[in-house]
């Protein structure tokens, strides 16, 4: 059988934050939302060439910038809740395009849902890294997500990520096959303790919040960024390990600053 390679994941980012323990109405839905930008600094914290699958020493501490763009007014799933330890959680969520092909016939297509993180730009080095086309047609799932204090244990979460990837396989899934997946994704995530102040200012259904950095500390952040090509030439029922294209890394940030505009447009 065809196996999907390890860059893979999660089909979203979504691992991160407790969204699964929602069950009960909480508040109502908020007003008609504006775009919001978050323009961001940070400093590496980690790097991991995945084509060698070794660490980068020299990237830590390396400057990056840049921005993400959401806007949840028309997301395909939006809810406020209250978690079964109740907590007020709140997100919106979209996913869209094709996640899997066998022979290039899509084999899992998620429709043609606009993205909740609409826009992004990451700049690192000499690079700077933007969404993949919407023309290849790969899966797109993209969340704003929000926790406020309420509930035992308590704590504040804040969380916009956008994922796109897609995995190709040709041939005989179980004889002789290829498999190339392709995946960029961004994740901005903090969290907090109920014993530090107020990451939220206003309640948790209200997304175009931003957040506090300052009550942040680096081990309660959640910056990742991914992009690259995994392949995999294999004859079923084998193991064969795929292997990353050089250029494909994954980088952990530690945030430096953070700066929310709403309802503007970008600089």
């Amino acid at each position: 059988m065809q196996r999907e390679a390890r860059m893979n994941g999660s089909a979203s980012m979504r691992s991160w934050t407790c969204v699964a323990l929602c069950c009960a109405p909480f508040v109502a839905t908020p007003a008609a939302a504006r775009s919001v930008t978050v323009y961001f600094t940070g400093e590496v914290a980690s790097v991991v060439d995945m084509a060698s699958d070794t660490t980068v020493p020299a990237a830590v501490g390396t400057p990056f910038s840049g921005y993400l763009t959401y806007d949840v007014e028309d997301a395909e799933d939006a809810q406020s809740l209250l978690n079964t330890i109740g907590q007020p959680i709140a997100y919106a969520r979209a996913d869209a395009g094709c996640l899997r092909t066998l022979n290039t016939v899509c084999q899992d297509d998620r429709g043609t849902n606009a993205p909740v993180v609409v826009d992004y730009r990451f700049k690192w080095g000499v690079v700077t890294f933007a969404p993949l086309a919407d023309a290849l047609g790969f899966f797109d799932g993209s969340e704003r997500y929000n926790q406020s204090v309420g509930g035992s244990p308590s704590g504040e979460a804040w969380l916009a990520s956008r994922n796109q990837q897609r995995t190709d396989t040709t041939g005989d899934p179980n004889g002789a096959y290829q498999q190339i997946l392709t995946q960029r994704a961004i994740s901005i995530g903090v969290n907090t303790s109920f014993r530090v102040p107020r990451l939220l200012k206003k309640p948790a259904s209200n997304l175009e919040q931003g957040f506090n950095l300052d009550v942040v500390s680096a081990e309660q952040q959640n910056f990742i960024f991914r992009s690259g090509v995994a392949r995999i030439n294999c004859t079923a029922p084998n193991f064969c390990p795929e292997q990353f294209d050089v250029g494909s890394f994954q980088l952990i940030g530690k945030l430096k600053s953070v700066t929310f505009n709403s309802g503007k447009s970008q600089k």
